[in-house]
């Protein structure tokens, strides 16, 4: 039984997560269709929450089942919700797990999803521990995790079918300066960053069973594009509804549900080169590239494997697995998830940029899967910062348009974060799906 105080806020609340009270016709409707749990973040989950537009977003965006905000908070501020120690945590994640259990054992099947903000986030992860092993979480959301970079989300990962997304932010002031003075949600000891600032680091010297686990998180950078959604870069952002139903909804339901109004507009705007070169390919479709990279004075040999996730006629949802070629080649170091709008402003691709200069290069034959494809070459020269390529880049590119992405060939220089970064791969495998 929940603190009869957060139950009766809660209830009312029910409407901020999928916008149903419990004797709502429309919630019993989505009730078989998969059930949210939103953990809030410190000083939050009653009367004052920090969902914002989390409730709107969902339903925006096409998210078919029901939820509540699970009640985990101590009631007595931000900082005793942040330094409530780990035991008290566990302890409300344990009622989380019971109950998510619970709802999974009644409507078998059906997706079962956590959000969690800020120090909420640590009540998110320590329930999906707490899972029994035959109801595994399908799908999680961590937003401004205050939750330690270097946590072992190894035991958790082991309860979640699909993935585990991680919305970070360089430009997060609250996990920036304040978290280091109060210590993380989880109480680790040291100076240790916040998961929310850049991701999490996979454990030193990681077994092959470990980097399978972690293959299922998905770390998603905040991009300046995303400021025209609500979401700055700072604390709550990502529960903007605008983005929530753009960049969140989607990844819980591998389907788009209806364009938010801010996307819909194209003045301005041009066809995203990124979305033209997939939109012809069927979900699945996906081509490996190999070679290496160059960044802080390191050269090293990498992997790369761009899949289709998601298409509609206005956004593709693309993966990027990164491998490296170590001893655990076959298992992917990082992904990154990325949504492709069909219009974008000039401005953010390098090959639509007003002061790009480009120029075409003589036709080149490349052989992939012993196949020989003519492919155009292209060369780039941009000075402006691109999020996915960096700033001040130059690329020679060679593309086919019988490949996924049309990407056969790429040499890039550029800088991240000041440093010099080069990379340069071809592609070695494909394969189409034919819709």
């Amino acid at each position: 039984m929940k603190n009869p105080r957060v139950s009766i806020a809660a209830l009312g609340l029910l409407a901020s997560i999928c916008g149903c009270q419990a004797t709502s016709k429309d919630r019993e409707a989505r009730m078989p269709h998969g059930y949210l749990f939103y953990c809030d973040g410190a000083g939050g989950g009653g009367l004052m929450n920090w969902s914002g537009g989390l409730r709107q977003g969902l339903r925006s965006g096409g998210y078919p089942g029901a939820g509540e905000i699970f009640g985990w908070n101590t009631g007595l501020g931000v900082l005793a919700d942040q330094n409530a120690s780990a035991a008290y945590k566990r302890g409300k994640a344990r009622k989380l797990a019971q109950e998510a259990a619970a709802y999974s054992r009644k409507y078998p099947g059906a997706p079962l999803t956590f959000i969690g903000l800020s120090a909420g986030t640590s009540v998110a992860v320590f329930g999906m521990e707490e899972m029994p092993s035959d109801v595994p979480v399908t799908n999680v959301v961590l937003c401004g995790a205050s939750i330690s970079s270097t946590y072992d989300l190894s035991r958790a990962l082991r309860n979640l079918s699909g993935k585990l997304y991680v919305f970070t932010s360089e430009k997060d002031a609250v996990l920036g300066f304040l978290v280091p003075m109060a210590g993380t949600a989880d109480r680790a000891s040291g100076s240790v960053a916040a998961a929310g600032l850049r991701g999490f680091r996979m454990p030193y010297s990681a077994s092959a069973d470990t980097r399978r686990l972690y293959a299922k998180v998905v770390t998603i950078p905040w991009r300046p594009e995303y400021s025209k959604l609500g979401y700055s870069g700072g604390h709550t952002g990502a529960l903007s509804s605008r983005f929530v139903a753009a960049h969140i909804a989607p990844r819980l339901t591998r389907q788009f549900g209806p364009e938010p109004k801010t996307l819909a507009s194209t003045k301005g705007k041009v066809r995203n080169p990124d979305y033209e070169r997939w939109a012809k390919f069927g979900v699945g479709s996906y081509l490996v590239m190999e070679g290496f990279q160059e960044y802080q004075g390191s050269r090293t040999p990498v992997r790369l494997k761009v899949t289709l996730k998601s298409k509609s006629t206005t956004r593709l949802l693309i993966e990027r697995e990164f491998y490296l070629a170590d001893q655990h080649a076959a298992l992917p170091s990082k992904i990154h998830s990325l949504i492709a709008e069909a219009w974008i402003d000039p401005s953010r691709h390098p090959s639509t940029h007003p002061q790009s200069r480009i120029s075409d290069l003589p036709a080149k034959r490349f052989t992939v899967k012993g196949r020989a494809f003519s492919c155009q070459g292209r060369s780039i020269d941009a000075d402006a910062e691109f999020p996915d390529w960096g700033s001040d880049l130059t690329a020679t590119v060679y593309r086919c348009p019988d490949i996924p992405g049309t990407l056969v060939q790429i040499a890039l220089d550029s800088h991240f974060q000041g440093q010099s970064f080069k990379f340069e791969g071809r592609t070695i495998d494909f394969d189409i799906v034919r819709e």
